[in-house]
């Protein structure tokens, strides 16, 4: 027991002289003093060093690793859709013809000249042979589009509902092509004795062939693709 309590009093003796020892140096004469001292004081330098070297240029380049993977990972991912793009370009092209040839078929199905005439007798053929009755065909102007030009037609009819509906196949029916658009049916005044009859507001559309208008795409390629 007098041996460990000897041993205690020696490390602190030793602690107390190692503290006694930097009270004592002489700052203008560094080479004298003692080597444990001097061995303290590079390891604290060393670790300074050490923590400037982190905090500086080693954390710096983290960052720059750290943007580096993500501009790699971006370029991975574009890539891939390049790649993708270019291993299905061959489909892609023959899409296209197809989607060329169709377009080309139903532009040649448009006449070159609207002939309103011909087409109102026609409705109106239609019209008749459906029971309705009309009130008004009204022809808007002439819109053009980029492969056609649109000719917008109002319908006004008297009938019912059966009627309107034979009437509307009717011009499904025709070899012009119509499109029937926004409509509306009203109910009009009538007596005890009678059915009402409404009134068919009916918008429709008919076209015709624009002169000098190209279809080909078929060179046309996927954005980023060469």
């Amino acid at each position: 027991m007098a041996k460990l309590n000897k041993s205690k009093g020696l490390s602190s003796l030793d602690f107390e002289s190692f503290k006694d020892s930097f009270r004592s140096l002489d700052p203008q004469n560094p080479g004298l003093w003692p080597l444990s001292v001097k061995l303290v004081l590079a390891a604290l330098i060393l670790v300074v060093i050490l923590a400037l070297a982190w905090a500086f240029p080693v954390s710096s380049l983290k960052d720059r690793i750290a943007v580096a993977e993500t501009e790699q990972q971006n370029l991975l991912d574009v890539y891939a859709q390049k790649e993708s793009k270019a291993r299905n370009l061959q489909k892609y092209k023959d899409l296209i013809r197809l989607m060329d040839a169709n377009f080309a078929t139903l532009l040649d199905q448009l006449p070159k000249q609207t002939r309103i005439p011909e087409l109102v007798e026609d409705i109106n053929m239609r019209g008749v042979g459906s029971g309705v009755e009309f009130e008004d065909i009204r022809i808007g102007d002439e819109v053009t589009r980029e492969f056609f030009i649109e000719q917008p037609l109002t319908i006004s009819a008297n009938g019912d509902y059966h009627e309107f509906g034979n009437f509307i196949s009717g011009i499904a029916d025709l070899s012009r092509i119509i499109t029937v658009g926004d409509f509306k049916i009203t109910n009009s005044e009538a007596s005890a004795d009678q059915l009402p009859i409404l009134l068919l507001e009916l918008g429709t559309k008919t076209y015709r062939s624009k002169e000098g208008v190209s279809t080909d795409i078929e060179s046309a390629t996927p954005a980023g693709v060469s």
